[in-house]
């Protein structure tokens, strides 16, 4: 059977256009996805080399084997000086000894050590100088004291702080894999998953609240977050609410799981410290609040002094 010749040439322009209008959409959608990839890229510059900046001190950490935010960073271990990384008042090890120019918002860590391995979710606060150690027997990431974080932070912009820069090791990869995500979005999509969390939480359904909390952490992943107060607030709220229904034990619910989209936050601690005093829970509830305490760089001066009232100080 022949098919008209008309009927082909109908058929071949026909194609033509369709292709050409294929290919112009193409275009568009490049030329919006690359537009897309540099708001992004400027966001994430701007974030890691802005004022907001903030700074992590890994001590003690296994560079070698070491991904923050999912990227493997590759740098070179340094040996100690001649008064060595064991005097009496350095707990650091060798360096590099942490990352420069992060960016404020949800981060994680995760170091192999052999067949184990050390992981950990963190935030930071714009400006914020965190200090973690790892823990290589417990495999932990643990915080250090005030004193000791003090310590170390006094040795900025000398040689015995060694920083490895996190917009060259972690933003640049994240960035050339189109991993890294816009504020606004993350925070977009991650509110919704936070509604998703409190509505579990309030009806008691705590494996669903924690389902939720995942996916809002995911959602937060590789974007600069300058503030949580939509996410804190939210939680806040609920929980408050939650208490004066009576509904203790579901306020529990959503703040702990709030506290898996956001470790450590203070102003979540606080909540949550504030709701175990009020059960009688005193040595856990002061626990709480010094640890909030010691993210003050997350509180803003009304929870701060609210929570200076609660411990006393």
């Amino acid at each position: 059977m022949f098919i008209p010749v008309g009927l082909i040439v109908r058929l071949v322009a026909g194609a033509a256009r369709d292709a050409a209008v294929e290919s112009e959409m193409r275009a568009v959608s490049f030329a919006h996805d690359m537009s897309v990839a540099n708001a992004r890229a400027r966001e994430l510059w701007l974030a890691c080399t802005g004022e907001l900046a903030s700074l992590v001190v890994l001590g003690e950490n296994v560079w070698d084997e070491c991904w923050i935010d999912g990227i493997q960073v590759h740098v070179h271990t340094t040996t100690s000086g001649p008064s060595g990384y064991r005097d009496s008042d350095d707990v650091l090890g060798p360096g590099p000894h942490g990352l420069l120019g992060v960016f404020p918002g949800r981060h994680t860590v995760a170091t192999r050590l052999g067949d184990a391995w050390a992981e950990a979710a963190f935030t930071l606060f714009p400006r914020e100088a965190l200090c973690l150690r790892l823990d290589r027997e417990a495999r932990v990431f643990d915080p250090y004291d005030k004193p000791r974080s003090e310590a170390i932070l006094a040795r900025l912009g000398t040689d015995r702080l060694k920083l490895v820069h996190y917009s060259t090791s972690v933003a640049e990869p994240l960035l050339r894999g189109y991993r890294a995500k816009g504020g606004a979005e993350a925070l977009g999509q991650a509110g919704l998953h936070i509604r998703a969390m409190i509505r579990a939480a309030s009806a008691g359904e705590e494996g669903r609240a924690l389902g939720c909390a995942r996916e809002a952490s995911d959602a937060l992943y590789a974007a600069p977050i300058p503030s949580f107060e939509p996410l804190t607030s939210a939680i806040g709220f609920a929980a408050f609410e939650l208490m004066a229904k009576g509904k203790r034990a579901e306020a529990r619910v959503a703040l702990r799981a709030g506290l898996m989209v956001l470790p450590e936050d203070p102003t979540l601690l606080s909540v949550l410290g504030e709701l175990a005093l009020q059960d009688g829970e005193t040595d856990v509830g002061r626990g709480m609040l010094e640890r909030a305490l010691v993210r003050e760089a997350g509180l803003d001066e009304r929870m701060k002094s609210r929570v200076r009232e609660l411990l006393g100080v």
